[in-house]
């Protein structure tokens, strides 16, 4: 998915930001349209750090991205399971 091209581009030695830029850009669109505020505010704070170049600071964001992302799957699939019973 898109965290996971995310991180790849931040393992490269030299990340190309504008395009990391645009990819964050729509990961934070769908995650406003979604609801996930949690998930848009990151991305929002990610995209500056992508803006100056700041490689550390837009792999710490994309940890905490897949943190955020990783917990609000799990509360929909439970909320999924709950729904289904």
């Amino acid at each position: 998915g898109k965290i996971d091209k995310i991180d790849e581009m931040l393992s490269a030695p030299s990340p190309n930001f504008e395009e990391l830029d645009q990819l964050v850009h729509q990961f934070k669109g769908s995650s406003a349209s979604l609801g996930a505020q949690v998930l848009a505010q990151l991305c929002i704070r990610l995209r500056e750090c992508c803006q100056v170049s700041n490689v550390q600071g837009c792999i710490t964001l994309s940890q905490q991205l897949r943190q955020a992302y990783e917990q609000l799957h799990s509360k929909l699939a439970l909320f999924m399971q709950l729904e289904a019973q």
